[in-house]
């Protein structure tokens, strides 16, 4: 039936691509690396100031960001992870952090081949969401961390450096105050080399990235040798089309082929107020590109042996709808729905909490009394049914306020 579902999503996104292509609507051109889950206004929206004397032109920017949140039943983290259900029990805890703050550099630079472009940003989050059992604290505190996000530089058609994957869209994301996004879309940033070529219709990205095998607890030590390939199709901020091969191997073992489908899209239904988005994600041996970063080894693993001591590839796909409707030009609303599901065979090897089923549900109500300033809601659902569990499935609950001030 799931599956069904996923297959249905898969044919609808499509119609969103041939929507898209029919209508040749205007491309937005604010949005082009940034995480458009962040609400407010783009992070390229500061104009450049000019250095004559060198020939370059920069802007520094970013946010500040305060969200205060209350867990009424298991700690989720600072960065919201509904992995954590079923965790750290509570009886209600509120926490408030601006952890996400970000500051970002941009600059061009006239060459006599072209512009040379950069871009550099952090953020202050630890690198440690979780929660330690009985504690109410995370793992690893560290107030005032920086730490790097993006950091890339541009030449004609070509990226270098750290950024978001290519595999990763934002095109079917409605705006939340999450961070990272629906739970269940795949994002993920990666030191890449990527060419991206404008001349087709739309815009055609091919990379080659980072590589890292994720192995299920106890299945032996990941070995890396080529970088994951990836290739997106963009048409505008209407639809997208992205495909991923990977090499995974692990010590003493054999190697296996890893490859994903991922789709998004984006359709108006009544222009300038109500906007469906959706996203489907189909694969074998993506877990890495699931997040949370820091965790997917134990939560969305790549590989594992089998009992047979063949090395396996584990089966995911995820998908979401969501709706976004402009209440008024300052106030909008979303509503989200997001599953994420894994193979069965995983259980049969791994006696840890493997969860077989990840939902998750998102409402929220923004409002944005300059182009610059954010004050939102948001409420979130979320279960985590384990492969081991049958049926049973943990739930929670939170409640989130953001203020972001963009600079």
């Amino acid at each position: 039936m799931k599956k069904t579902i996923v297959i249905l999503l898969v044919t609808f996104l499509m119609y969103f691509g041939a929507n898209a292509m029919a209508e040749e609507q205007e491309a937005d051109k604010n949005v082009v690396v940034g995480n458009t889950s962040r609400v407010g206004a783009p992070w390229n929206w500061r104009p450049l100031v000019s250095m004559p004397s060198v020939k370059t032109r920069f802007a520094v920017g970013g946010y500040v960001k305060l969200d205060t949140l209350y867990d009424s039943d298991y700690l989720l983290g600072d960065a919201t992870n509904p992995l954590e259900a079923g965790g750290t029990e509570t009886e209600g805890n509120l926490r408030m952090t601006s952890f996400e703050t970000r500051l970002n550099v941009r600059t061009e630079t006239d060459t006599d081949m072209g512009v040379v472009k950069t871009y550099v940003e952090g953020h202050f989050y630890q690198t440690d969401f979780s929660y330690p059992s009985g504690s109410n604290a995370p793992a690893v505190r560290q107030d005032g961390a920086f730490g790097i996000r993006h950091a890339y530089g541009e030449f004609r058609n070509f990226l270098f450096g750290h950024t978001w994957s290519n595999y990763t869209s934002f095109i079917g994301n409605p705006e939340i105050l999450k961070l990272g996004g629906p739970h269940g879309n795949p994002w993920q940033r990666h030191s890449q080399i990527r060419y991206t070529s404008q001349k087709v219709p739309g815009m055609l990205a091919v990379s080659v990235e980072e590589p890292e095998t994720l192995v299920a607890p106890g299945s032996g030590t990941a070995v890396t040798k080529f970088p994951d390939l990836v290739v997106r199709y963009e048409y505008k901020r209407n639809f997208s089309a992205s495909a991923i091969i990977r090499n995974l191997e692990v010590e003493d073992n054999d190697s296996v082929i890893g490859y994903g489908l991922h789709l998004e899209g984006s359709l108006p239904i009544i222009a300038g107020k109500t906007t469906l988005k959706a996203a489907a994600n189909y694969g074998e041996g993506i877990g890495r590109y699931m997040g949370p970063p820091a965790a997917n080894s134990v939560y969305y693993p790549d590989v594992y042996v089998d009992a047979g001591g063949d090395l396996e590839s584990v089966g995911l796909y995820s998908y979401s709808l969501g709706l976004l409707q402009a209440v008024s030009p300052k106030v909008s609303a979303a509503i989200i729905y997001a599953q994420t599901v894994q193979d069965d065979e995983l259980e049969n090897v791994w006696t840890g909490a493997f969860p077989k089923e990840v939902t998750y549900v998102t409402a929220n109500v923004l409002y944005n009394p300059v182009k610059i300033i954010c004050l939102g809601i948001e409420y979130q659902y979320m279960t985590r049914k384990n492969a081991a569990s049958g049926s049973q499935k943990e739930d929670a609950n939170r409640v989130q306020f953001s203020a972001i001030f963009h600079f």
